[in-house]
């Protein structure tokens, strides 16, 4: 190998290790990942509140059941909370492909098989993803003019975390 190349290599490598770093640094402070003994807000030597442990800087800080636990761990994959956002939000994104391909969203979510299914690792899904302890169907209400919708799911604490035409950046 080169020396330019040897520096290009180093310096991805750099790169890479910055953004790990700064993901988890983000998920340490906003709860998604648990501090590592003796160390965060609370522990000794630091102090247990910042201006960013306001209610209005933490929008979502009560939607999971167990904020303080990881949303994904290795060798297990994702908590159901997480997973059930996850497939929520991928089912948002199949309603939008189907809508902006037939003008209107599907009367059922079983309408998006196979043409407009979400993926999981690289493969589409061949039916409907189904709550990951209840094993029931994600709710789905469609407008009276199919001009708009509902998707929901319920979560671990009892609240439902729900997405609709609405919820979309703009």
């Amino acid at each position: 190998m080169n020396r330019r190349a040897l520096v290009k290599w180093g310096i991805a490598v750099l790169v890479v290790a910055l953004l790990v770093g700064a993901a988890y640094y983000i998920g340490l402070n906003r709860g998604q990942l648990p501090w590592p003994p003796g160390l965060g807000p609370g522990a000794e030597g630091t102090t247990s509140t910042t201006a960013n442990d306001s209610p209005a800087s933490q929008p979502y800080a009560d939607l999971l059941a167990k904020p303080n636990e990881p949303a994904y761990v290795p060798g297990k994959g994702f908590a159901p909370d997480a997973q059930r956002i996850l497939e929520i939000v991928s089912l948002q994104v199949s309603l939008e492909k189907h809508r902006m391909a037939k003008g209107v969203y599907p009367r059922a979510l079983a309408d998006l098989f196979p043409t407009f299914a979400p993926k999981v690792d690289g493969n589409p899904l061949t039916r409907p993803p189904v709550d990951p302890v209840s094993k029931q169907s994600y709710d789905y209400q469609l407008s009276a003019d199919s001009e708009d919708y509902r998707l929901t799911a319920v979560l671990d604490n009892g609240k439902q975390y729900s997405v609709s035409k609405a919820n979309l950046p703009r």
